[in-house]
């Protein structure tokens, strides 16, 4: 990869911890300090929030990134015009959360922290897009501001209340808190980047009319993929109990943490992808970035396995240590989610939205009849299997889209990766056993299977170096 993209990737890596790592943080915070009943209607009221907050978003954000890759220049009508949009889309979604909190017979105690969320749906679009706006013009840092002032909010704002009050209404308003600051501070960084946002109503009415007209597909993608995400919450809740909601929900998100290598490489990429116009040094050698994010991808599975039984119940507490299991299960989805990205990526940049909802809502009905018929009898585990089971199904979708489309899919050295990954599968299953000897070859099973993926590196140099020469 370029020194650009390494660097940029390094900013946006960063702006992506400070949202997903210092939220981890707060939530592993509260399943510390707060009661473990609490604690699982908070991660279902966060998890059921996020569900709808998707509907407010309109995948607005990926089109902003699109259209300003493209533009190259500020017009001040596509900020006011995307903060329109939100704002259309945040009303009926505020709305439908609602009805299908009291449709679903939820408890009305939730009521107050709820209705804090809904103000929360429009907080964060404003700071969505305006992360999206500084992403398309390939300003990483501020976007890296941006979030960390949202998410360091928040952390101490909750780690006051978690060992205070405790009460579930003031461990949501945190959230508000920290998502008002991070948009008041994202209208100063448009001041002192002498980017107006003063603009004629026409013509903002103008783009906004435009945006809307592109965001039905990826609208509907998004809404889609964000309820198989979060819809194995739903049932847990619904199914099982607040304490299986806990369980399974801490360690998922330890796996939003792993979700920080490709969402920061490809928000660098995707600006590129959407560049039709871009020169032969602006392209992006994705077999070569392909390769990083499935051995960070492995990495990450030897370490949660050889790692997990001892730091989850070091950090969570001893009544979370059958969460070690659930983390050693949700750490495989990692290959398929971190190919996905990629994937999906060269989508969004091909205006092909439309496969990006079939292959969605495919995964969403996977998902909801796996959890429906497995989660009564198995709880917490079936939900994590049903993930993988998603992520690798999407994958498949994802791919034979891709090919129709003509976009770039699987590289040449896929079998060298599924030997690693099996080398890696073989190793997790012998470290379950007892016996010292076969967790002694468990671990060196673990630490090599990797290694065999390092072999195509010299020859992704030399046909990045012969795709390179042919684009000149």
């Amino acid at each position: 990869m370029s020194k650009s993209l390494i660097r940029g990737s390094a900013a946006l890596a960063i702006a992506d911890f400070s949202k997903k790592a210092l939220l981890a943080v707060t939530v592993l915070l509260c399943a510390r300090f707060v009661p473990k009943a609490i604690f699982g209607d908070y991660m279902f009221l966060m998890s059921f929030y996020q569900i709808f907050s998707v509907i407010a978003g309109a995948g607005l954000p990926n089109i902003l990134i699109r259209h300003v890759a493209r533009d190259r220049e500020w017009i001040p009508q596509r900020a006011i015009g995307g903060a329109l949009v939100r704002l259309m889309y945040a009303v009926p979604a505020i709305l439908c959360m609602g009805a299908v909190f009291f449709l679903g017979g939820y408890s009305r105690v939730l009521f107050p922290a709820l209705a804090s969320l809904a103000l929360l749906i429009v907080l964060r679009a404003m700071t969505e897009n305006a992360i999206a706006l500084f992403q398309g013009r390939e300003d990483p840092v501020t976007c890296a501001k941006i979030s960390f002032v949202q998410s360091f909010i928040t952390l101490a704002t909750t780690a006051v209340v978690c060992f205070t009050t405790k009460e579930l209404l003031h461990l949501v308003l945190c959230h508000v808190l920290g998502a008002a600051c991070s948009t008041l501070y994202a209208i100063t960084k448009f001041s002192s980047r002498r980017l107006p946002l003063a603009s004629g109503i026409t013509g903002s009415l103008a783009v906004a009319k435009a945006l809307i007209y592109e965001t039905p597909w990826i609208n509907g993608a998004t809404l889609v993929s964000s309820a198989y995400n979060r819809c194995d919450v739903l049932l847990l809740q619904r199914l099982a109990s607040r304490e299986a909601v806990a369980t399974y929900s801490a360690p998922y998100r330890i796996l939003d943490l792993a979700q920080i290598i490709p969402t920061s490489v490809m928000g660098i990429v995707l600006p590129k992808l959407c560049r039709v116009d871009g020169d032969a040094s602006d392209r992006v050698d994705q077999n070569r970035l392909l390769f990083v994010l499935l051995f960070a991808a492995l990495l990450l599975i030897v370490v949660s396995t050889l790692l997990a039984p001892w730091i989850v119940p070091l950090i969570l507490g001893k009544s979370y240590v059958s969460s070690v299991v659930v983390v050693e299960l949700l750490i495989w989805a990692t290959p398929f989610m971190f190919w996905n990205y990629l994937l999906l990526s060269n989508l969004i940049a091909n205006h092909a939205e439309r496969y990006i909802f079939v292959g969605s809502t495919i995964a969403l009905a996977v998902n909801l009849t796996a959890n429906l018929l497995l989660i009564p009898q198995f709880g917490y585990m079936a939900a994590a299997f049903n993930t993988i089971l998603t992520e690798l199904m999407l994958l498949g979708t994802n791919v034979y889209f891709c090919k129709k489309a003509n976009i770039f899919v699987v590289p040449a050295w896929a079998a060298r990766i599924l030997a690693s990954a099996a080398g890696v599968l073989i190793g997790s299953l012998l470290w379950r056993t007892t016996d010292f000897h076969l967790q002694c070859l468990a671990a060196l099973i673990l630490l090599a299977s990797p290694l065999l993926m390092l072999a195509p590196m010299r020859s992704l140099s030399t046909q990045s170096e012969v795709e390179i020469a042919s684009a000149r």
